[in-house]
């Protein structure tokens, strides 16, 4: 399948070495000169010349409204999927005559989250701890983490928004969310305008107390979570690969780098999608991302309409 990906930064090139692993031609449309790629200066020109089935949209957030509106105006009618988040704020969603859409949450497709899933369905959740920390000047080297749309609210960046891996999931696996409280803002030492730290506390429909932190400061680089139910504790850290239950042993899952991001496109490339998040789950996200911004400025809080 010929493959375009809108956007060529560190996730967009990321894709399209993915895409090529899995067999298909990829070209992009970006404005840098340093792509090794076949490039097009606009969505319109990569559609006529490259007849593309499969569009990913991986520029910066704030542009992804534009990206889709752009691959509707060329009546692009493949399948597309859109980095994760959806957009920079809640916005209508797009009507579209794509086969398929879905957003980059491809966290879902981890075995690790998988597991988590099976407890969830399978137990009572009583309460949930779940932390995100990566020290944002290591995420993309030799590049200049100020410069970067992270650094910049107005592009969308922030930790909400960068990390929302975590709000997706625990949306999906936990039933949907019902109320939040939350502390959020940028409170380290980073040349950045965004948010870097954001504390909440959640109630959802399948578990009445989840806490959460998310944070660009962790020099230690850790992705955990903590889940009690009626009957044991299960500990999981997705950097490491490990699950364990109780005081048992811990299991190592051997995990490739990126076998996340590989699988969510295999499945969209063979039509395999069950699971996958949708224009909708996504929305929902950014319903969560926003309350949780009125909560922190109103110290209040939110519950879900």
């Amino acid at each position: 399948m010929n493959a375009v990906v809108i956007g060529y930064g560190s996730i967009g090139s990321r894709h399209a070495n993915l895409l090529q692993e899995l067999g298909c031609s990829v070209a992009a449309v970006t404005q840098r000169s340093d792509c090794p790629l076949v490039v097009y200066r606009s969505v319109s020109d990569a559609l006529e010349r490259e007849k593309p089935g499969y569009c990913v949209i991986a520029t910066p957030t704030v542009q992804h409204q534009k990206a889709l509106a752009e691959l509707e105006a060329s009546k692009f009618s493949g399948k597309v999927l859109v980095e994760k988040p959806l957009f920079e704020r809640s916005l209508p969603l797009p009507e579209s005559r794509f086969f398929s859409i879905h957003v980059g949450y491809h966290y879902r497709v981890h075995p690790l989250i998988q597991f988590f899933k099976e407890v969830a369905h399978a137990e009572e959740v009583v309460s949930v701890q779940c932390y995100v920390g990566q020290y944002l000047p290591e995420w993309r080297p030799g590049r200049d983490y100020s410069a970067c749309y992270s650094a910049n609210k107005t592009a969308g960046g922030g930790v909400l928004r960068d990390l929302s891996h975590e709000l997706d999931y625990l949306n999906w696996v936990l039933g949907g969310w019902k109320s939040v409280a939350a502390v959020q803002g940028r409170f380290g030492e980073l040349k950045i305008d965004s948010d870097d730290t954001c504390c909440a506390l959640l109630e959802f429909q399948n578990c009445p107390a989840v806490t959460l932190q998310m944070n660009y400061l962790d020099r230690m680089c850790r992705r955990e979570l903590v889940i009690n139910t009626r009957t044991g504790t299960v500990f999981i850290d997705l950097v490491n690969g490990i699950k364990a239950r109780d005081r048992a042993s811990k299991d190592h899952v051997s995990i490739p780098k990126s076998e996340a991001y590989r699988a969510l496109h295999r499945a969209i490339l063979q039509g395999d999608t069950q699971g996958l998040c949708s224009l909708t789950q996504a929305s929902e996200v950014m319903e969560l991302i926003e309350a949780v911004e009125r909560s922190s400025a109103n110290r209040t809080w939110i519950q879900r309409c």
